[in-house]
C-alpha cells in the first residue's frame, strides 16, 4: 500500500485482510523486497486477477468498493477464488436470466471448467464471492434465482465476514498451493 491511498482506505484493507486471517491460515505481510505482491489501487471499479499471476498483481478498490465485503472478494480473488455463480455446477443451484444481464457482462456469469475451480464444498448461497441477485442488471430484475427454496442471495458489501464454507476453500487452497 502506498501513502497515496488515504488513511481510510489504507485501514479499509488492513482490516480486510485482519478479518481474512482471523477466519483461516493464510498471513498477509507488509512487501519490504518479495518479488510477488499484491499492489491495491483505486481503479476504475473493484477488480482483481483470480490467483497468483507473478511479480506485482493489481487489485482495484474504486469506487463502490469502500466496504469490507467488497474488500475481502477482491482479495479472496487474489488467493484464488472463482465467483461462486460461476462454478461448474452451478445450474444445481442457481437459475441464470440472461435476458436481464447488461450488454457485455455475461462473462461475469459464465462458468468455469472443473479444472480452473477444484469444488472444495458444496454451493454456498452464503459466500462472500456469490454476486447479488440483481447483479449487472439491465432492467431492474434478477439476474440470479436461487434453486433452494428460502435460500437468499446477497451482495458482498453487505457482508462483514467469510462464510464458514470460504474458509474452508481458503484453508484447502493453501493446503493444495
Amino acid at each position: 500500500m502506498n501513502c497515496a491511498q488515504g488513511a481510510s482506505h489504507r485501514a479499509l484493507i488492513q482490516n480486510a485482510m485482519k478479518n481474512i486471517q482471523s477466519r483461516s491460515c493464510i498471513r498477509f505481510k507488509q512487501r519490504t523486497s518479495q518479488t510477488n505482491y499484491i499492489q491495491f489501487f483505486r481503479g476504475d471499479g473493484c477488480y482483481s486477477s483470480v490467483g497468483r499471476v507473478g511479480g506485482r498483481q493489481y487489485l482495484s478498490l474504486g469506487n463502490g468498493c469502500h466496504d469490507i465485503g467488497s474488500a475481502m472478494h477482491e482479495i479472496l480473488h487474489a488467493l484464488g477464488f472463482y465467483h461462486e455463480h460461476m462454478r461448474s455446477d452451478r445450474d444445481n443451484y442457481l437459475t441464470i436470466h440472461w435476458n436481464n444481464i447488461e450488454n457485455g457482462m455475461a462473462d461475469q456469469f459464465t462458468k468455469v471448467s472443473n479444472s480452473k475451480n477444484k469444488l472444495y464444498t458444496k454451493f454456498d448461497y452464503n459466500s462472500i464471492m456469490i454476486y447479488g441477485a440483481k447483479a449487472f442488471s439491465k432492467n431492474g430484475k434478477n439476474t440470479m434465482t436461487p434453486k433452494q427454496k428460502g435460500a437468499r442471495i446477497i451482495e458482498s458489501h453487505y457482508k462483514r465476514n467469510l462464510s464458514p464454507l470460504d474458509v474452508q476453500t481458503l484453508n484447502a487452497i493453501v493446503k493444495d498451493f
